[in-house]
């Protein structure tokens, strides 16, 4: 399936979005209420804020290694998919007002870049994962079960190279991820 093209002001007044649709979703809130999870094991509302603005920042750091270093290698080494971060950086006991002011700082700073770099939209960065990511985000994705190289773009574009092991066990063309 291919990716459908999508224009760069269109792509921009998407991500334009995401800080006002999270802080209205969170507005009003008490402090025990955003403590509420639908379960036992599930994260709360507090946690899973927390989740967002820190794969949001982890998202702008690639972004801008793209749009600075044209080409560049992004290691996601660090990356730890079984949410440690969580529990390190605790995420259930910290306020989100500071979390939603850096979601709206990061989303102004990048949408700023975005339009002030001619070629922006043209630049990239190659990611390396672990083998043991799993697709991440709407914005940005990694294939799982690789150590190759996988190119992303500021257009949002992401390429698996060819062989690689999709999600469900499937090997995939390289192609452009959907």
């Amino acid at each position: 399936m291919s990716e459908p093209d999508i224009k760069p002001e269109e792509v921009l007044e998407r991500y334009k979005q995401l800080p006002k649709k999270l802080e209205s979703a969170v507005a009003g809130l008490a402090e025990p209420v955003l403590d509420l999870a639908r379960a036992p094991d599930a994260w709360s509302i507090r946690q899973i804020v927390h989740h967002i603005v820190d794969a949001d920042d982890a998202t702008k750091a690639i972004v801008k290694a793209a749009l600075g270093t044209n080409g560049c290698l992004y290691s996601l080494e660090w990356y730890d998919p079984h949410n440690t971060w969580a529990v390190t950086l605790d995420y259930r006991r910290r306020p989100t007002s500071p979390a939603l002011s850096l979601l709206r700082a990061n989303h102004r700073e990048l949408e700023e870049l975005l339009r002030h770099l001619p070629d922006a939209w043209d630049r990239h960065v190659m990611l390396r994962a672990t083998r043991t990511m799993k697709p991440c985000g709407s914005a940005w994705r990694v294939c799982c079960g690789t150590r190759r190289d996988t190119r992303f773009t500021t257009s949002g574009r992401l390429n698996r190279p060819a062989g690689c092991i999709r999600s469900d066990g499937g090997r995939a063309p390289a192609s452009p991820l959907p």
